[in-house]
């Protein structure tokens, strides 16, 4: 009799476990499945932009993602739709996360179907200060006017960008030999090594004065801490105009002495 209730109570569990498993499997099997989630660069610094990848089991139509930051906490939510006729490959979603500032951050990507919750992924990972020679200090040149005449004063504009506001520009030096102008700046990093992680826009216009007749080459150069980080050079005509040129061409008033 006593063997009989435990052969009853087993099949009984048994019974159980079955029901269970039959009625957790479909939250497994539900579309909208993550297979997997990275970032790129794996290893970001503050002056990179982090991409978010994330790769789905089933193949499915975006219909909208929402992005929330809150501090260190960072929430995905991919909402998706079925696709019309047989559907494809898998899908992949691809989104930046733009530029953070540096420390460690907790990911949260959640995967919507036809509006219903159906997957979940986390993940963490650190921004790093980074390099300013990770980004281009300098990122435009340009002169005004674009077609200048020996008449006209040419003024020469730089735009850079540096990782943190707190650079400063220590001092610049013009040279200018016939149509060959080379211009310096000379920055130095923030003192602070607490400074924000924001990205601060710079912008430099520099006098040309009157230049001669042909074709101008301009280089400029950049140095933090005495060290070239960057440079560019743009080239543009000088046309003859009706005024004389400049008996000195050099900028001899831009020399420390005056």
């Amino acid at each position: 009799m006593k063997r009989s209730c435990v052969m009853a109570v087993v099949l009984v569990a048994a019974a159980t476990v079955g029901a269970a498993q039959t009625t957790l499997s479909p939250l497994f099997t539900r579309k909208g499945a993550i297979q997997a989630a990275w970032i790129d660069p794996g290893n970001p610094t503050a002056t990179t932009p982090v991409m978010l990848h994330v790769a789905m089991v089933d193949a499915l139509v975006l219909d909208r993602a929402e992005v929330r930051q809150s501090m260190s906490m960072i929430t995905v939510k991919l909402y998706w739709k079925e696709p019309p006729g047989d559907g494809g490959p898998p899908a992949l979603y691809l989104g930046s996360l733009g530029l953070l500032p540096k420390g460690r951050y907790f990911l949260s990507v959640q995967s919507y179907c036809q509006d219903r919750f159906a997957d979940t992924e986390s993940l963490s990972f650190n921004v790093t200060p980074g390099s300013p020679s990770d980004n281009k200090q300098i990122e435009e040149v340009w002169v005004q006017p674009a077609e200048p005449t020996t008449d006209e004063t040419v003024m020469l504009h730089i735009s850079g960008l540096w990782p943190t506001p707190g650079y400063t520009l220590v001092g610049t030096s013009l040279k200018i030999f016939g149509t060959s102008v080379t211009f310096d700046m000379h920055w130095f990093e923030p003192d602070d090594d607490e400074v924000i992680q924001v990205i601060t826009p710079y912008e430099k216009v520099v006098n040309l004065h009157r230049l001669t007749e042909g074709l101008h080459t301009v280089r400029i150069n950049c140095y933090l801490e005495r060290r070239r980080v960057d440079f560019a050079e743009i080239s543009f005509e000088v046309q003859a105009g009706s005024a004389p040129p400049d008996e000195f061409p050099w900028p001899w008033f831009d020399w420390p002495w005056w």
